[in-house]
């Protein structure tokens, strides 16, 4: 059996570019798939489900002979995670399990910030994020994905605690832009959303699906009728179905 070594397995993290919906805004940047399939083992990238329970074995058989291996524990934890909901609670009890035995590794709090993330238990996973990012300040990814949780849970300070945050770090990151927009806007702090979009818009020449339908509302409680309609004829040239824009300028027209 090939030996295998501790950190070989790595996690890629991407940013989908699709909008994902958040109560009645739309968040850039859906990162319920923030962790992909894919890992390297070796000099080989993979999805494959087989060669997943491959090394699930070889790590099982580490831990037959060393049962207090708390590396190992960590990388079955994780390879339980990529194998499924199914496998959740097998990961969790590997991750706990290397705790347990001492173990600081902070991808124990990620992974278990993101499993409990998608089995719904928000508390759990609120605490798993926040022990994750004492331990990893700069994961701006990750961040943004916790920040984003908090928005669709309603906690719209703690929200924008975060994306201010990656803000500092990351002032002409788009996504970050336009998330802090939205959630300025859910505060009701309109010209503070306007200059995020503003912003955005300065920096990336255009918006992402939904940003000048935002930033079209804002003109319209400011009392801009014109450059409203001029912003939601925007959405719709770069987002021909996008509704919300549709409906807007409609009800203006």
């Amino acid at each position: 059996m090939n030996q295998l070594k501790p950190g070989q397995i790595f996690v890629l993290f991407v940013i989908l570019s699709l909008a994902g919906v958040a109560a009645t805004v739309v968040l850039y940047g859906n990162f319920d798939n923030v962790l992909e399939n894919t890992r390297k083992t070796g000099n080989v990238v993979t999805t494959d489900k087989d060669k997943l329970d491959k090394l699930i074995t070889q790590y099982t058989a580490k831990l037959d002979i060393s049962p207090d291996d708390g590396i190992a524990l960590v990388e079955l934890g994780k390879l339980y995670y990529f194998r499924g909901t199914d496998y959740y609670q097998k990961a969790l009890n590997n991750l706990h399990r290397a705790t347990e035995l001492g173990m600081l590794d902070p991808q124990i709090f990620l992974y278990e910030a993101l499993i409990y993330e998608q089995m719904k238990l928000t508390d759990y996973s609120e605490k798993a994020y926040d022990k994750y990012l004492r331990n990893v300040h700069n994961d701006h990814k990750i961040r943004l994905r916790y920040a984003n949780m908090l928005f669709r849970q309603g906690k719209i300070d703690d929200a924008i605690d975060h994306y201010e945050l990656v803000y500092s770090q990351k002032p002409k990151n788009s996504e970050v832009l336009y998330n802090l927009a939205l959630a300025y806007l859910k505060k009701g702090m309109i010209e503070d959303s306007a200059a995020m979009w503003e912003l955005n818009l300065k920096l990336h020449k255009s918006l992402p699906p939904g940003g000048y339908y935002y930033l079209a509302t804002i003109r319209e409680k400011q009392g801009n009728k014109e450059n409203a309609k001029l912003l939601y004829y925007t959405e719709i040239k770069h987002n021909p179905d996008y509704k919300p824009a549709v409906d807007a300028l409609k009800k203006l027209e």
